[in-house]
């Protein structure tokens, strides 16, 4: 800076142009300001918010509730086309497509749109809503009413959003490199089982779908983790996801932020890892942001490298009311890469472990992982995991950061940073519609210079964009979308840039000083940018400083000075400071100061206490800060929402911001805002009296009552009027004296000329008394009345509550008028002699006597002790008072000779000290003799009554004793009884195992030749092998076909075509379950010769089976026959366990069988029931007793004889004369065919059975006919009692011809089997054989009751002869599979 002097009035002339020159600027801005570009809907809900992917395109796509919209964003936003998309008939319970046949609960539903992404590379928008199970749509970016693909019947691996409005649902479009490969990362809350992370194709097919294995697996109930996600993204070859979950390990288990990274090229997520995020307060280091709201990446103030920007809340988006806290934090992504590394190394290599600190990193989501110990080069070797390494991991250790900027006026909900010049932007939307303008500078230094209100209370979507220019930034709200412009100001490399602050109007402008030696314009909407040339300011400052100066370190601004507009410009160590509007100077100034005495002028403001109060006023506020001290006291005034602070009143309501203006400056309370409650207000206040020395609590409710600073209660006394009413009641002139009611004559009024004096006791001027109440709550306030004079019980009384500037009157809010009655008086305990103690009884009460004492007072507001101890009050009458005392003599009160306690009684403000207090220790008086006769009679009685009990008992457990014996004698008889039986039954048993014996002797156990089992089982349901049949082939292909056989099975003897050939099959989509068997049959009997190739075959695909099922699910495998190699398998087995069930298990099965159905078939079965009299099942015993006898038949059968012919001949059959035609025929066709297995024996139904009378001739015998017994709506099966068939009657088994062949509607087998349907209930006739099927108690009825009626029950049911014939039943057929003889085959 030069010395050269210059004129002051060519000093004045600079300044005043250069004012004039800023000053132009601004006003011409502030006339040329115009609205910014924005689209509005009022009937839907705007959702999300995309831009075109080619800058040159200036295109916006909006998703809505019910709407898609496509916006030109070259021309003020203006809608080019609009698609609906809702409301559609859609239910979250039914799967598209959805109907009214498969779906009657559908509703119209609207369709929230749920994810709106952009493919870049296929020109594509994703379009995903929550209608359909969240299925998504392509559509074309040059016209969103063309669908390029819609999932007509998705599969649910192609559900790919949340079908709840309320549900988060967040995505992400990558090109995966090295294969062209599109796919979508999706992260979804929980609605379903659907994963909460998958991998979704775009290119290939199915579209939109997931392989099992891309996804992120749970195996905990996912809807305890309640993902919420906020973002995902992209850096270098990993994909990050955030988002806030219940930490369901913490004790709390509150939500927490958390930061998950996966490999791109990870397609299991073996290397998914998530760490806890961690917002904390600058301020208050014990408060947390726990609950992320929005994230963009960009660089913060240091530009070293990439930045997470992220605003938390301390609560959830969904909370209304009150304040909320909210603030902005910054991660360096370098250091959440390292943190994530470490918890990957940790869980490789240290079990998760750091010494000191114990397990860091966990597997997470109850996957039944664990942290391994690997070596250290797995870390190399598999940096994205395998499929031996632990998975999913996660980190108890967060990632923390210190809150760059927080605010409570409002819940920040959208983050967008921006670098220009070097500087970065950070742009803030909350709750509210307000965009902060947020300057984020080195070493954490944040600035914030604007607020813009965008739409009011309406909250910004977490959508906020900037055009890949930067040049724009487009808002969203729920119903309109703006278009703000991003000034960018592109300067000499050289230059320096600075920024100024100016305030015109409300308005900012930026001006900005560059090396352009021409002074530049540049105006976008409402903000200004003024270039000047360096030389010009620095001439102007140059000149300034040195007019009649010697140096530049002298302060030209002194405290008295206040100025509208200040200008700070930086050179080396000073601070030129312009000065616009100055008072009470009329010249502006500029001066020139070092850098530390010009910033002591600048107030900041930090805090504000309370931060509440009502709207009538009345609240002293105190603001806390920095340099408040600045400019003279009477010209700094204080604003709340534009309205001065001394105002005693307002109509104002939520929340306003707190502005201090010194002078014509002003400063703002950033991050707090002051909140106008409603006035409090009261409701009751009880009691309505109190005494004249005061202290009674007075209770006053209401509402709001805790903003109240300064609660007071005024008690104003008056002189009585001089003119009482002209007449009176009689009983007025009572009054009261000493304790009794005296009349007064009754006097004639007059008006009185009061005297120039005031005699002693009158009240002759108002009074007032006063006391602080203290606020209890909201609801409540307590306050003592205060002390008052004796003159109070002839004036007038009115009582007012003080609410800071709010009054209420007793009169208004209470029960009445309030009054005050004397003091209560209370008497020495010992009245005689007061210096002696009173000695006190223990057990028993202390009375105390006195006046007065409960004209104002209840008994729970005294307060009476005995020293240390207190009595509790009982009851308080006019002249009583009655308390317990504690049951022992307490502790003196206080230290002296004295060791005896003081009774005292606290009444409000009044204390009596009513004499010491002595426990009596002598000894009880003696047992009066009225009282020992009385305990000498009771004892007497309640000895008489044991008597008599003792005598009961012994007659009661005599007859016990009885009864055990009679019992015990019964059961050594049942006993006895069963042995007989037993022994009888043993004897019976070796007689009939002969005759079991030699028939099985002479036909054998019928079994199947290897080539009819392999058929039945390598062809199931198949009444004949299809390898029997002849190839139908013309003679002239037969040769040809043939020949290509031949070659086939040269292919079949290849192993690598028959596996490829195997697993090329088994990928064709048609190739079902069925087929597969079937081709493993063929498969088998063409490899059926050569074993050991066949063997060799199936060992390889069993392998690659297995490997398949290690991927997936090992739990699954072989556990259905889906697949060519299960079938095989099953095959082979069978082929190996031929010789061991004809040689070894099959004769040991059969005899047991056969020996259970000898001793089932000895005693009737009912055939409609099931119920047999010889089981092993006691709930299918039949109880009824049934008459039946043994019959044999003689069974005509036709053989073949020497000549040729045919010869009949008989056979004995044994048979039961209680069996139903069909269960004869079952035992006939046993008795003739026992020597052919049951599949080639002809099936019942096809055959009649004839009874053959001689010259009565033959007759067909059926269980229903013409002849069968009808009782209502029962009929009874036939049997041959029903037909008379005598002992050794002749039948024979013909086949049904077309005039006999009537199928019964039911199938009737012997033996114990499932009963049949019954249809009474339908109203039709009901069948039963032995026993009707309502009659006979179920021992099912009984399972539902007690464990004790249960075993009352079954004693019932089961008496002796069915007990005995249950053990014979299982002797028998224990003894005969041990006794038969072995079969030879």
């Amino acid at each position: 800076i030069t010395d050269s002097t210059v004129s002051a009035m060519l000093h004045g002339k600079a300044l005043h142009s250069f004012q004039v020159f800023l000053l132009t600027l601004a006003a011409s801005s502030l006339s040329n300001c115009r609205s910014y570009p924005r689209f509005s809907r009022n009937d839907t809900e705007f959702q999300h918010l995309v831009l075109h992917p080619d800058p040159l395109v200036e295109r916006v796509y909006i998703g809505a509730k019910d709407h898609l919209f496509q916006l030109d964003g070259s021309n003020g936003l203006q809608l080019e086309q609009e698609e609906t998309t809702g409301p559609v008939s859609d239910s979250k319970d039914c799967l598209p497509p959805v109907t009214q046949l498969n779906c009657p609960q559908a509703r119209r539903t609207s369709n929230h749109n749920k994810l709106l992404l952009v493919d870049p590379k296929a020109q594509e928008l994703i379009t995903c809503g929550s209608v359909h199970q969240g299925t998504c749509q392509k559509r074309s970016l040059a016209s969103i009413r063309e669908v390029l693909f819609s999932t007509e019947r998705p599969v649910d691996t192609q559900y790919v959003a949340a079908n709840d409005p309320s549900v988060s649902t967040v995505g992400l479009v990558v090109a995966l490199e090295g294969g062209g490969r599109t796919v979508m990362y999706v992260g979804r809350g929980y609605t379903a089982s659907h994963p909460p992370i998958s991998t979704r194709h775009l290119s290939s097919e199915p579209v939109f779908s997931y392989e099992d294995t891309a996804k992120l697996a749970v195996a905990g109930r996912l809807s305890e983790y309640d993902h919420h996600f906020v973002t995902a993204f992209t850096r270098r070859s990993y994909v990050y996801f955030l988002f806030y979950r219940r930490d369901i390990k913490s004790v709390s288990r509150e939500y927490r932020t958390y930061a998950a990274r996966a490999c791109l090229e990870d397609s299991s997520y073996y290397s998914y890892v998530e760490i806890p995020l961690v917002c904390r307060s600058s301020s208050f280091p014990s408060r947390n942001y726990n609950l992320l709201q929005a994230a963009q990446v960009g660089q913060s103030g240091s530009l070293q490298g990439e930045d997470l920007l992220g605003v938390f809340s301390t609560r959830s988006s969904s909370t209304n009311g009150g304040l909320e806290s909210s603030a902005l934090c910054v991660f360096p992504l370098e250091e959440l890469d390292r943190h994530i590394d470490s918890t990957r190394d940790l869980c490789y290599t240290q079990d998760g472990q750091v010494e000191g600190r114990g397990e860091v990193a966990y597997i997470e989501y109850e996957v039944k992982s664990s942290c391994a110990n690997l070596p250290p080069n797995t870390l190399k070797a598999y940096p994205c995991g395998s499929d031996h390494t632990p998975s999913p991991m996660a980190s108890r250790a967060p990632l923390e950061a210190t809150a760059s900027w927080h605010t409570s006026a409002a819940r920040l909900t959208a983050v967008a940073v921006s670098v220009a010049e070097g500087h970065s932007i950070a742009f803030l939307g909350d709750s509210k519609g307000n965009l902060h303008k947020v300057y984020l500078g080195e070493d954490g230094v944040v600035e914030v210079y604007e607020h813009t209100t965008v739409h009011p209370n309406s909250p910004i979507s977490s959508d906020l964009l900037l055009d890949l220019n930067g040049s724009h930034i487009y808002i969203m709200t729920k119903t309109a979308v703006s278009s703000f412009t991003v000034m960018q100001s592109h300067r000499h490399e050289r230059s320096e840039v600075i920024y100024v602050m100016l305030r015109v109007s409300h308005r900012c402008f930026r001006f900005i000083q560059s090396l352009n030696p021409d002074v530049s314009i540049h105006q976008t909407e409402c903000e200004l940018s003024i270039i000047v040339s360096r030389s010009l300011v620095y001439q102007i400052l140059e000149f300034v400083c040195s007019v009649g100066k010697e140096s530049c370190n002298h302060v030209y601004m002194v405290p008295s000075l206040y100025c509208r507009f200040a200008f700070f410009f930086f050179r080396q160590q000073f601070v030129f400071c312009l000065l616009i509007g100055c008072r009470p100077l009329t010249v502006n100034h500029l001066c020139c100061v070092s850098y530390a005495e010009c910033v002591q002028f600048d107030p900041v403001l930090s805090s504000i206490y309370p931060q509440r109060g009502p709207k009538a006023g009345g609240s002293y506020l105190t603001i806390r800060g920095r340099r408040l001290r600045t400019g003279h006291p009477s010209e700094v005034s204080v604003l709340i929402g534009g309205v001065p602070c001394l105002v005693r009143g307002s109509n104002r309501t939520g929340m306003h911001n707190i502005t201090v203006r010194f002078g014509g400056a002003e400063r703002h309370l950033q991050g707090i805002m002051y909140r106008y409650t409603p006035n409090p207000n009261i409701t009751d206040a009880k009691p309505s009296r109190s005494f004249l020395r005061g202290g009674r609590i007075i209770r006053v409710s209401g509402q709001n009552l805790d903003v109240v600073q300064e609660p007071k209660m005024r008690v104003t006394l008056s002189p009585p009027d001089a003119l009482p009413p002209r007449r009176r009641k009689r009983s007025d002139s009572r009054r009261t004296l000493g304790g009794r009611e005296e009349r007064s004559p009754l006097k004639r009024w007059r008006r009185i000329v009061p005297e120039a004096g005031c005699p002693d006791g009158a009240l002759c001027h108002v009074k007032q008394y006063e006391s602080r109440c203290t606020v209890n709550s909201s609801s409540l306030i307590l306050c003592p009345t205060p002390a008052v004079g004796p003159e109070a019980q002839g004036a007038r009384v009115k009582v007012h509550f003080l609410l800071d500037s709010l009054h209420f009157d007793f009169s208004t809010v209470g029960n009445g008028a309030f009054s005050y009655e004397p003091d209560p008086k209370l008497h020495p305990l010992n009245q005689n002699d007061k210096s002696k103690p009173y000695h006190h009884k223990p057990g028993s009460i202390i009375s105390v006597e006195g006046e007065f004492l409960d004209l104002a007072m209840f008994k729970h507001e005294v307060e009476a002790r005995i020293g240390d101890g207190l009595c509790v009050v009982k009851t308080l009458t006019h002249n009583h008072l009655y308390c317990e005392p504690p049951a022992h003599q307490p502790s003196r009160k206080q230290d002296g000779m004295d060791s005896l306690p003081e009774f005292t009684v606290k009444m409000g403000n009044l204390n009596f000290s009513l004499g010491r207090v002595q426990y009596d220790t002598q000894p009880q008086s003696t047992f009066p003799l009225e009282a020992q006769v009385g305990v000498g009679v009771g004892a007497s009685i309640v000895a008489l009554i044991v008597l008599i009990i003792v005598l009961i008992y012994r007659r009661k457990s005599k007859q016990a004793m009885r009864d055990y014996k009679k019992v015990q004698i019964q059961l050594e008889n049942l006993e006895t009884s069963v042995r007989d039986r037993c022994k009888k039954e043993f004897t019976d048993l070796m007689t009939e195992m002969m005759d079991m014996s030699s028939d099985l002797v002479g036909s054998g156990i019928p079994f199947l030749d290897y080539r009819a089992y392999a058929e039945r089982i390598f062809f199931p349901g198949h009444q004949e092998s299809p390898l029997r049949r002849d190839l139908d082939v013309p003679e002239s292909r037969r040769q040809t076909v043939e020949q290509g056989l031949v070659q086939l099975s040269n292919l079949l003897n290849s192993k690598l075509f028959l596996i490829k050939f195997i697993h090329t099959l088994e990928a064709q989509r048609t190739f079902s379950p069925r087929d597969r068997a079937y081709v493993a049959s063929l498969l088998t009997v063409a490899l059926h010769g050569k074993l050991e190739y066949f063997t060799d075959i199936l060992k390889t695909l069993l392998n690659d089976l297995v490997e398949q099922y290690v991927a997936k699910n090992p739990k699954l495998m072989l556990r259905r026959t889906e697949s060519v190699v299960e079938k095989l398998l099953t095959n082979w087995m069978s082929i190996c366990l031929y010789t061991f069930l004809r040689e070894s298990a099959g004769e040991s099965f059969y005899m047991l069988f056969r020996a259970i159905k000898h001793q089932v078939d000895k005693g009737p079965v009912d055939a409609v029931t099931g119920k047999a009299k010889y089981t092993l099942n006691d709930n299918r015993l039949l109880r009824e007793d049934v008459e039946y006898r043994t019959l044999t038949l003689n069974v005509v059968m036709s053989a073949a004889d020497a000549s040729g012919g045919s010869t009949a001949q008989t056979v004995p059959a044994k048979v039961l004369d209680c069996d139903t035609i069909t269960q004869v025929k079952e035992k006939v066709l046993e008795q003739t065919w026992k020597g052919t297995s049951f599949s080639q024996r002809p099936h019942i139904d096809s055959l009649n059975l004839e009874w053959r009378a001689g010259v009565a001739g033959h007759l067909i015998l059926s269980d229903e006919d013409l002849t069968s017994v009808l009782q209502g709506s029962w009929k009874r099966l036939n049997t041959l009692q029903h037909y008379k068939v005598p002992d050794g009657a002749t039948v024979a088994l013909v086949s049904r011809n077309n005039k006999h062949l009537l199928h019964d509607s039911h199938d009737y087998m012997p033996g114990e089997k499932t009963p049949m349907l019954d249809d009474g209930d339908e109203g039709g006739v009901r069948l039963w054989h032995l026993v009707k099927a309502g009659e006979e108690p179920e021992m099912q009825k009984h399972r539902r009751g007690s464990m004790r009626e249960r075993g009352g029950e079954r004693a019932k049911a089961i008496p002796e002869i069915y007990l005995t014939r249950l053990l014979s039943m299982k002797v028998k057929t224990r003894t005969a599979s041990w006794i038969l003889p072995p079969v030879n085959m």
